[in-house]
């Protein structure tokens, strides 16, 4: 909320299995931020019976207008795109004629185009401006999704250099070490580290959770790996320490970056460990970052970064920095209407 040109009321949403929610319910939710509300709202059981299990939505964009009436809100800002978040946002901006403001958050243009695009596109019909952080993710989003006259602006993701984060001296197996950083599964590209270690013979620093549906067969897949040995699960590791194990690793490799993986490469390039990413959303507009087209040879682009390659920071900081980022939202709040 800093970063915004104007004074905002967070607002998240929450299914509830109570009955008695289905005209929905305020509830403080301290996971969430301090001040930050939480909406709960549930189908009664008939509705369920019956296949109507999308009246909550109705509930949230009720109960949403009847706040901002009584706040006496200028617009709607919906930040993050999946689920029908973004049409109970519409709907209630246009019952009480109010501009709205769309943002996709990392990752999610991708997955949008493939899992919800009916009603992203219903959504962005009753939006007045909507965001992405990559231009290549606004003109998807032009293409396929948003009325030609819809005003656009791109926000990039925030960054904060960490150069001060220590250096973690990390004995886990032959060099090379490759890591990689963030939600583990097929998402994330795990396949695609596997298949390096292999052919490199090279040891792997898996940091943070797997994902839960995938657990097992991940892990299975892992142990059966003919260098199992080498492949090192460190878990969910806090921010500065994965950050330093990353500085530690001799590369660290993010296969598919555009599902949701983005700010991870960001955050690790900028605490200063070496970065090889798929050319796709943000990353695929870094300037001087070492990127991999989504059908490209992982194997040769890894090799030639294990050789010495420096992604040079000063190129690329600038454009995700707090005044850059602040200056953006300004520029979208505008285009949307929502501040002068």
């Amino acid at each position: 909320p800093s970063l915004l040109p104007v004074a905002v009321t967070g607002v998240a949403l929450g299914v509830s299995s109570q009955p008695e929610d289905w005209i929905g319910r305020w509830h403080a939710d301290a996971k969430r931020g301090e001040g930050i509300p939480r909406l709960l709202a549930a189908d009664l059981a008939v509705d369920r019976m019956t296949g109507k299990t999308q009246m909550r939505m109705r509930t949230y964009s009720d109960r949403i207008a009847e706040l901002a009436r009584r706040e006496s809100w200028a617009g709607l800002h919906h930040f993050g795109v999946a689920g029908q978040g973004p049409l109970v946002s519409a709907v209630a901006a246009a019952e009480l004629d109010l501009p709205l403001l769309l943002s996709f958050a990392d990752g999610e243009v991708e997955n949008a185009l493939y899992t919800q695009p009916s009603e992203l596109r219903t959504a962005l019909r009753g939006a007045s401006a909507f965001t992405a952080p990559s231009r290549s993710e606004v003109e998807m989003v032009k293409r396929f999704l948003a009325p030609p006259e819809l005003s656009s602006v791109v926000v990039p993701a925030l960054v904060v250099a960490q150069e001060a984060v220590a250096t973690s001296e990390l004995r886990l197996g032959p060099r090379p070490l490759l890591g990689c950083w963030g939600r583990l599964g097929r998402d994330s590209g795990l396949a695609v580290l596997l298949e390096l270690a292999d052919k490199l013979e090279a040891s792997l620093a898996l940091i943070g959770p797997f994902e839960k549906a995938e657990m097992y067969d991940l892990s299975s897949l892992i142990d059966r790996h003919r260098l199992s040995e080498r492949i090192f699960r460190l878990g969910d590791l806090a921010g500065a320490q994965a950050l330093s194990a990353l500085r530690a690793c001799d590369l660290a490799v993010f296969p598919m970056a555009g599902s949701g993986q983005t700010q991870y490469a960001l955050d690790a390039l900028a605490a200063g460990a070496q970065v090889i990413a798929s050319a796709v959303g943000p990353l695929a507009e870094v300037e001087g970052l070492a990127t991999v087209a989504p059908s490209g040879d992982w194997e040769l682009a890894v090799r030639e970064a294990l050789g010495g390659w420096k992604a040079p920071l000063a190129r690329w900081a600038d454009a995700h920095s707090p005044p850059t980022v602040s200056s953006r939202w300004k520029e979208a709040y505008q285009a949307a209407g929502l501040c002068t």
